[in-house]
């Protein structure tokens, strides 16, 4: 005799799987925040027209366009950081699941990612970076929602 597992039908496996979903970006906002990543005070505004926030002693840019993510850094000076000896990682979030990212060296200061972002709907972004000797770091950005922008 053969037994099988099957999964729940329809609705009831889609909303499972966003329960699962919904508990991934949970865990990685959660530990965003406990690891020192705090919204941006007043004096720090977006320099590229990106959300900022902050993650331990770097303040993070994320820029989300149709087409690809791009990721800035600068410290507590508001200087630019270089970025093309660290190792970084985006998680993009959407209604249709969750897809792993690597962001690319595009210059010394920015780091990019092609990616084609939904055009309807909200998503949002987890980015990992880890500096050389040093601990990784975790922020949560978004929601975004491209079809307000257009």
């Amino acid at each position: 005799m053969s037994t099988q597992k099957t999964r729940p039908s329809g609705s009831a496996y889609s909303s499972n799987r966003r329960v699962f979903q919904a508990l991934i970006l949970l865990t990685f906002g959660l530990f965003a925040q406990a690891s020192g990543a705090h919204a941006p005070s007043h004096a720090d505004k977006p320099r590229y027209g990106g959300e900022v926030r902050r993650a331990g002693d770097l303040f993070l840019e994320l820029v989300a366009e149709p087409d690809r993510l791009s990721v800035y850094a600068r410290d507590e000076r508001g200087r630019p950081v270089l970025l093309a000896d660290m190792r970084a990682e985006a998680l993009l979030w959407t209604d249709q699941g969750t897809r792993a990212l690597t962001l690319r060296r595009a210059s010394e200061q920015q780091l990019v990612a092609p990616a084609q972002l939904p055009d309807a709907g909200d998503f949002r972004v987890i980015i990992s970076l880890t500096p050389p000797a040093s601990e990784r770091r975790q922020v949560l950005f978004g929601p975004f929602s491209l079809a307000a922008s257009k």
